[in-house]
This record gives C-alpha cells, structure tokens and sequence, in this order.
C-alpha cells in the first residue's frame, strides 16, 4: 500500500496533501544556517510521521569559509546541521535527516569537482552516522550525476539507508499507486518518489513512498 505525503511548503493553497499525510519533511537548514526555506507547521502537523530536510551547498557556497578543504566543509555544514536537528527546535518521528543535493546550490558540476563534492556529502553524513542517526538523500538521476558524476551510493558514498528521487509529471491528476515512473540515481531504488500533478501545470509538488525510514 502506497504512503502518500510531501516537502515543505509546496502549495499556498493546501492544508493537506490531497493523496494523504503519512508523512511530511521539511527543510531545517542550509549550508550552515539554520531556517530559511518555506517549512509549514499546518502541513507538518497534519502528518503522522514528521521528517527533517537539510540542504547542503557545494564549495562555490558563499558560506564556505576561505580555505576549507571539501572535507571541512562538510564537516562544518554536518556538525551545523547535527546541532540543529538534536536541538528539540524541529519536530521529528526518527533520527533520521534529508540531505537535499541538487543542482543549484553552489555545487561545480565540471568532472574535476566530483570527487570534492562525494567528499563533502560523505563528511556531511559522517557527522549523523557517528552519532547513531541515520541519513536520506534527495536527488534526481540528473542532478546526481552533475554533481558526483553518478557516484555509488553504498560503496562511493557511504551511510546512506534510503533516496528520494525528484519530480517527473503525471499524465492525469490521480494518486499514484504504484513508483513505477520514479527514475533512479546512484544504482538505489528510491524509497519515496516526488511527483508534480496535474501534467505539470499544477505548482503543486507531492510524495508516495513505499515505506518510512528510519
């Protein structure tokens, strides 16, 4: 049986996912900054299972202190991001974080830079493995490939239990009932899937997963 849900604050308009609420995730953080993206209270309430999402930048990040190497920025955006998620601040079912790795987010996408970039995501989840937590990645197969070059998740990137694969369009405005049309990335099959309804013409972004990590 499908678990339907979604990600922050994904429609003016909603006050519930219209699939149904098992679960809601919601940013916490970027980079090394807590807060600052469109998280929903109404819509987190409403859910039954609550998730945290972070979103980690790359090293064009203005954030990056001068000098810091891709492992100490990830380690500083990880410890940030531990501090955060363990202070009580942010309701949460699990010790369970969201790393959102997407494009836009001051990542180098050249092939020189892959190897920096698995460095800071391994290190960012170094921080929440070795405090018994367990960490997520959101992507999508062509946002990961940009930025780790397809990387492995498993052997070339390490601790992480569950992906999130983003949106693909749906051909009529109906719950999916199956994953069949998520694409996956870094040889995983995705445990939620994202979908934009209604043919892309909907702003609207939601969620089915087949199961809730933990």
């Amino acid at each position: 049986m499908p678990l339907y849900g979604g990600r922050d604050n994904n429609s003016l308009t909603y006050t519930s996912f219209p699939c149904g609420n098992a679960f809601y995730a919601g940013t916490i953080g970027v980079a090394t900054t807590e807060g600052g993206q469109p998280y929903s209270d109404t819509l987190r309430n409403g859910a039954t299972h609550k998730y945290m999402i972070w979103v980690v930048e790359g090293m064009n990040s203005p954030s990056r202190p001068s000098g810091d190497t891709a492992a100490q920025w990830g380690d500083a955006q990880g410890q940030k991001a531990f501090s955060v998620a363990n202070s009580g601040r942010w309701q949460h079912t699990y010790d369970f974080i969201w790393l959102d790795i997407e494009k836009g987010n001051y990542w180098n996408s050249s092939s020189s830079a892959y190897s920096s970039n698995v460095s800071i995501i391994n290190n960012f989840i170094q921080q929440f493995t070795s405090n018994s937590w367990n960490c997520g990645i959101y992507s999508g197969p062509s946002l990961w490939s940009s930025i780790t070059g397809d990387a492995t998740i498993g052997t070339t990137v390490t601790g992480v239990s569950a992906t999130w694969t983003s949106e693909k369009c749906l051909t009529s405005k109906t719950c999916p009932t199956t994953m069949s049309s998520a694409q996956s990335f870094g040889g995983t099959t995705p445990t939620w899937w994202q979908y934009t309804e209604d043919v892309c013409s909907s702003t609207a972004d939601f969620d089915v997963g087949t199961s809730l990590p933990s």
